[in-house]
């Protein structure tokens, strides 16, 4: 996979996946750079809203040994939509 716009990661989110991992080659053929200025900004936006740091990265691999310890690595997380947005407008904004 070389591009992943927002709306693909924050679909994935709102549906409950609690983190996202690209599996990219670790030399990949085609430019990655919009996938990765995607990541950047979906975790921005993450971090933000209080649900951490890397939500969403990538693992960069050929080998299936290191995919497999990469994937075991990932953190326990909860899931995103367990939590209710809120915007307050007019005379209740503080």
């Amino acid at each position: 996979m070389t591009q992943a716009g927002l709306e693909i990661i924050a679909a994935a989110l709102a549906y409950g996946a609690s983190a996202l991992r690209f599996l990219l080659r670790d030399r990949p053929r085609h430019d990655v750079a919009g996938l990765r200025r995607s990541i950047v900004l979906a975790n921005t936006i993450l971090a933000a809203l209080g649900f951490g740091q890397d939500r969403v990265s990538a693992i960069e691999t050929d080998d299936p040994d290191l995919l497999g310890n990469a994937l075991r690595a990932i953190p326990s997380m909860a899931a995103v939509r367990g939590r209710r947005a809120s915007c307050l407008w007019g005379k209740n904004a503080a």
